[in-house]
């Protein structure tokens, strides 16, 4: 879905193209794959995808938790033994007071700083705390997180560096289902290969993808 917002908003995929091409020039990412730790310094690529687990968090059961036998407090609110807390991962995910009144809206500008002020600092802190719990907390965080985002880190941008990916029917981009966890079918793309030296307007072995 991250790949699907990119491609489908020209602006954010130059800006990310932009930034990478500048760094491979620069020499700072390694070829023919970016390294993880390498993709961790690209600012924009890290907005693009903090923004797309935002925009669709992979699970949306409410993976309730039972409060235990003495109660506990919650946001200064006690919660009795026996209590199922669960949270709607869709909704905090769009909470205008967290991530701005365009919330709706996939916007990776929204996680770069504005200035050095403590202000901004403490706003993308808070954003990254908060979509941080789409992979869940604690004991009970995800145990695949550090491999997804391993795989985010270098998929994506590996993906748009060779190939650039036209969506095929932007009405109806995909078909859903959501079970708990969002399953996506009939993503199609049709699929141009992007050029070591390529101007963005120039391509060759034209196909079309699945995904």
């Amino acid at each position: 879905m991250t790949l699907h917002h990119i491609t489908t908003t020209p602006s954010v995929q130059g800006k990310l193209l932009s930034e990478v091409n500048t760094a491979i020039k620069a020499g700072k990412i390694s070829r023919p794959v970016i390294k993880d730790a390498e993709a961790r310094q690209l600012p924009y690529l890290q907005a693009c995808i903090k923004e797309g687990l935002r925009m669709y968090p992979p699970v949306t059961g409410l993976l309730a938790k039972e409060t235990p036998k003495e109660g506990t407090y919650i946001d200064g609110k006690f919660a009795p033994p026996g209590t199922w807390i669960a949270w709607n991962s869709w909704g905090m995910q769009r909470d205008k007071t967290i991530y701005g009144v365009d919330a709706e809206i996939f916007r990776p500008e929204r996680w770069l700083p504005k200035d050095d002020s403590d202000s901004e600092r403490d706003r993308i802190d808070r954003m990254t705390e908060t979509v941080g719990l789409v992979f869940g907390y604690g004991r009970f965080g995800c145990l695949g997180r550090g491999v997804a985002q391993m795989e985010l880190n270098k998929a994506i941008i590996e993906t748009l560096l060779r190939f650039e990916l036209q969506p095929v029917n932007i009405g109806k981009p995909f078909v859903e289902r959501c079970v708990g966890f969002f399953l996506h079918t009939h993503m199609l793309f049709r699929v141009s290969e992007r050029l070591e030296d390529d101007d963005q307007s120039h391509h060759s072995s034209n196909g079309t993808l699945q995904h």
